[in-house]
């Protein structure tokens, strides 16, 4: 075998122990869910439910320290929304049986970053392994 194949060998079987490693035989849910709202509004679009659900899911399996709900970009109208926004996922999530002390406030990265033209529209459900200080 060439050394460059060789290289190559190695390289794939490093990087397929490291995934199964990481994987472990076990299916994880992300720990970061992501809810877009339309421009202007704080009403949560039909098409965002089913994050919400599979949030609740994950939350309801995963157990986790704390729940943090991020938004708050100060960019164009969206700090406005940003208090009615967090509180429409909420009580969604409550609604779904999350409990109310499970749920933390939270800002949204720096409004420097790009998000791209709807990444200011949002809320982030984090699923933490600590609850917040």
């Amino acid at each position: 075998m060439k050394s460059s194949a060789w290289i190559g060998f190695v390289i794939g079987a490093a990087l397929f122990a490291t995934l199964a490693a990481c994987t472990n035989g076990a299916e994880q849910s992300p720990s970061v869910y992501i809810v877009f709202f339309h421009k202007g509004s704080a009403e949560i679009a039909p098409e965002s439910r089913e994050v919400i659900d599979q949030a609740v899911a994950a939350i309801q399996s995963a157990r986790p320290q704390s729940v943090a709900l991020a938004s708050g970009v100060a960019v164009g109208d969206n700090l406005r929304l940003a208090e009615p926004r967090f509180e429409a996922i909420r009580q969604a999530l409550v609604a779904k049986g999350v409990p109310v002390s499970l749920i933390a406030r939270a800002s949204l990265p720096d409004a420097k970053l790009d998000a791209g033209p709807t990444g200011d529209t949002r809320v982030e459900i984090l699923l933490l392994s600590k609850a917040p200080s």
